[in-house]
Order: C-alpha cells, then sequence, then structure tokens
C-alpha cells in the first residue's frame, strides 16, 4: 500500500470515534509515530493499544510494525497528491492524476466485497423492475449504468430528482431494486426518506457511496463503496468520485452478465 497518509485521510469517514482520533493524532505526528511503541502511541493519543490494532485492520494491514512501516516512507506533503496548482507543468499533473486515481481505486477495491456484489446481482436478476437515481454530479454514473444494463432489455427507470425517485417509489412493487449512486453533497434528509418509502414497499435498495458510515448506508440492504479523495482548494475529486462510480459499475455489468450469461443470452 501506497501513502499511507493520503489512505487515512480517505478513509476517515469509514473510522469510529475513537479511530478519527487515533486518525488525526498520527496525520499531525506522522514524523515520530514510526519510532512509538503500540504502547507509547496509545498513551499518547489517548486511546487504547486495542483501538490501534482495529485501526490497523480497518486499513487493511497486517498490523502496527507494517503501519509504522508505511509511515516511515510516507511522502512529506500529501496534499500534493489531490491538489492542482496554477502554473504547474503536463508532466506534474498527469503524475498528481496518475497518483490520485490509484490511491482512489485502492480504497475502493478495499471496500468491494464480492460476496455483497454477487448477492445484490441475484436480487437484479429477480426483480421486476430497477430504479436508478443519482442526481447532481452522480447523474453522470447513473446516465452510464443505465445505458449499460439497458443492453440486457432490463426493466430501468431512470430518475433524476428526489421527488421524481419518491413518486417512483411509491408505485413501486415488491422485489424491485432501487440504486442510489451518491456523492459527498447527495446523502441528505430526502435521500434518507428515499431508503425508508423503500423499505415501506419491501424493495431492495443498493446505495453506491463514499461514505458507508452514513446514514443512508445504514439503511441500506447493499452498500458499494465508490471512494474519493478529500477536495482541495483546486482539486480533482468530483472527477475521481465519478470514475470510480463508473468503475463499479463496470464491475456489476460484467459480473452479472458472466453470471447469468447463459439466461439472458436470448435478450441480448
Amino acid at each position: 500500500m501506497e501513502d499511507i497518509l493520503l489512505v487515512i485521510k480517505g478513509m476517515s469517514a469509514d473510522f469510529s470515534k475513537k479511530e478519527k482520533e487515533l486518525a488525526a493524532y498520527i496525520q499531525a505526528h506522522s514524523r515520530i509515530v514510526p519510532k512509538m511503541s503500540v504502547q507509547k502511541l496509545a498513551q499518547e493519543s489517548g486511546v487504547s493499544a486495542a483501538t490501534i490494532v482495529r485501526f490497523c485492520r480497518t486499513l487493511g494491514l497486517n498490523g502496527y510494525f507494517e503501519l509504522k512501516m508505511l509511515l516511515a516512507a510516507a511522502k512529506e506533503d500529501t496534499s500534493s497528491y489531490r491538489e492542482i496548482k496554477m502554473g504547474e507543468s503536463v508532466r506534474q499533473i498527469i503524475k498528481k492524476l496518475e497518483r490520485q486515481n490509484t490511491s482512489a481505486l485502492k480504497l475502493t477495491l478495499q471496500g468491494l466485497e464480492p460476496q455483497t456484489v454477487e448477492e445484490m446481482l441475484n436480487c437484479l436478476h429477480r426483480a421486476p423492475a430497477i430504479y436508478l437515481c443519482g442526481t447532481r454530479n452522480s447523474a453522470v454514473s447513473v446516465r452510464q449504468l443505465a445505458k449499460r444494463f439497458e443492453l440486457l432489455k432490463m426493466i430501468l427507470i431512470q430518475v433524476g430528482s428526489y421527488k421524481k425517485a419518491a413518486s417512483a417509489l411509491a408505485a413501486a412493487p415488491a422485489t424491485a431494486v432501487f440504486v442510489f449512486v451518491a456523492d459527498e453533497h447527495t446523502q441528505t434528509a430526502e435521500s434518507i426518506k428515499l431508503f425508508e418509502l423503500a423499505q415501506q414497499r419491501k424493495v431492495y435498495t443498493v446505495l453506491l457511496t463514499p461514505n458507508r458510515n452514513s446514514a443512508a448506508a445504514q439503511l441500506a440492504d447493499f452498500v458499494i463503496p465508490t471512494k474519493a479523495l478529500r477536495k482541495a482548494a483546486f482539486s480533482t475529486g468530483i472527477t475521481t468520485i465519478t470514475e470510480m462510480q463508473l468503475f463499479v459499475a463496470e464491475v456489476l455489468f460484467f459480473s452479472y452478465v458472466t453470471r447469468f450469461g447463459i439466461e439472458i443470452a436470448s435478450n441480448i
């Protein structure tokens, strides 16, 4: 795993309260933490040794020793990986975009659980209808996802606003599937109401989100991560999250085709 400080920033939404406190301490003292024992870090950061172990596990590491090694090798200024400054050369921009997209993809893959995807695909296959919703920046990804699954002659209802989504869900048949593609700005009280309505209608819900600990994620039947890095003053955060959404859309489409290809051959 590369750029561990950047990974920690990108995964902040997945941390517990104590893990967030630990992450803040590590980010502020990244140079000295590699020299600390786990007991010393626990004492200085105000968390337990068990929290440090869980924190490393959340990051996908084998233990505290690996965290120290990655911190020792970390770059001093990870913000340069996500912020493009005026006057930079094409070469610098290419390198920063490469690092940002690589880090975002690693975070997305880390949370992408094959079993969850397979169970969700089974629901899609049995669904009498599929409702796709995404507003603002996520609308691009929803359109691409719709184009993909329309190739399979599936019954799709694409909605571009909360009001239209609520109206569609109010008439949705049981066991239909509601797919909501979220970014950092669309996980609002309105989106939560959509998931509550889907539950009332016995509609399965799928949430593509950069924050798997959000209120909407707690209501969703299936949560698919689409990680992005925090936005800077002049950043490519929006582009990155869209790319992760499109990547996940491709995973879902090709996984569906390879799983149910024989059954759906007559529809293609």
